[in-house]
């Protein structure tokens, strides 16, 4: 079920007085009698997006699927030629990239290998493929999840996580790469505890905000938690409770300002920090209670709309409420008195 609802946010940037957040509208991405689960969505340039998800029964017969976007979410189809992945960045010279890194094997030197994908076209093609080592100071085995955040002097971080040789719980790091992903060092431990949650901190998903804070929103099988650095990613502060659940998090930067983070399980829920600094939050709002996995990704519409990427679908052995599956999209309005 979807709720169209509003809830009053702190002033986006500016004193202007309260912030409404109204559900537009929802519309069916893709339907089908499989299930359809786990949304990463790409902001190309233009009205460009993609959008990747898995298709089938999850850790049974699940693979990937990916679909594409020329015209702002308003038709999809499925790409001639293989598209960036649904966790790429768009650069600011213009290219896409996004880092493949999913619990690799050490290579014999203790390196392990990560590559990075390019797309000299924003995102609609797959042009370049680095074969680069990631050099971690600890035996881990990482995954690659969600961020990439392009620094001021060009070099790369992104987020990994994984359960380091010895500890039981997962550890949240960052790695940053200078040389266009041949090699990606360790940078930092983000986040670390084996009393936090059932699962410790992992699903972690940066942003950089407005003041140049980097913010880490992570799942732990308990409470949602964020961190912030202030020296871009070198040191953190001590993590801090925003809600008392959440799976794989997700921010995102508007461009009137606010800070938007969604999270799921129960139910698909958005808090937004409306003086964009995540210091205080607002909600959380509710957009969907239903069947799925309740992972979710945010995209920009050209437009300003918010755009919200879920699945109504089985998840999990449990099926869905009727024959299809289907990836949904919510359009969003956030602002200062903006109506349905």
């Amino acid at each position: 079920m979807l709720f169209v609802a509003a809830v009053m946010a702190a002033g986006l940037g500016a004193d202007n007085g309260p912030v409404e957040v109204h559900v537009l509208r929802t519309v069916t991405v893709f339907e089908a009698e499989e299930h359809l689960n786990f949304p990463w969505a790409y902001r190309g340039p233009g009205s460009l997006l993609a959008l990747n998800c898995s298709i089938g029964r999850h850790t049974v017969s699940e693979h990937g699927m990916g679909l594409v976007s020329d015209d702002d979410g308003q038709t999809w189809a499925k790409p001639k030629e293989p598209a960036l992945g649904g966790m790429g960045t768009l650069l600011r010279d213009g290219r896409g990239v996004v880092l493949q890194c999913w619990g690799p094997d050490a290579n014999d030197d203790g390196s392990y290998p990560a590559t990075t994908v390019f797309s000299a076209d924003g995102g609609r093609t797959v042009t370049e493929r680095v074969g680069g080592v990631l050099t971690l100071p600890f035996v881990m085995k990482p995954h690659f999840h969600r961020s990439i955040v392009e620094l001021p002097d060009g070099s790369l971080v992104a987020t990994i996580y994984g359960t380091r040789e010895g500890h039981t719980k997962y550890t949240s790091a960052l790695v940053r790469t200078e040389d266009g992903g041949n090699h990606w060092a360790f940078r930092s431990v983000m986040a670390h505890s084996e009393e936090v949650g059932r699962e410790g901190f992992c699903e972690p998903a940066l942003a950089r905000l407005a003041n140049g804070d980097l913010l880490c929103a992570l799942r732990t099988g308990g409470p949602l938690y964020t961190v912030r650095s202030t020296d871009d990613g070198q040191t953190w502060d001590e993590p801090c409770v925003v809600a008392d659940h959440g799976v794989d998090p997700a921010l995102l930067v508007m461009k009137n300002g606010a800070l938007v983070l969604s999270y799921g399980r129960p139910n698909v829920d958005l808090l937004i920090s409306g003086d964009g600094s995540g210091a205080e939050w607002d909600g959380p709002f509710t957009v969907y209670r239903g069947p799925g996995c309740h992972y979710t990704s945010l995209v920009e519409a050209v437009n300003g709309d918010l755009m919200l990427f879920f699945s109504q679908s089985g998840f999990c052995g449990a099926e869905g409420t009727g024959p299809l599956n289907m990836m949904r999209l919510a359009r969003i309005a956030v602002g200062h008195g903006r109506g349905q």
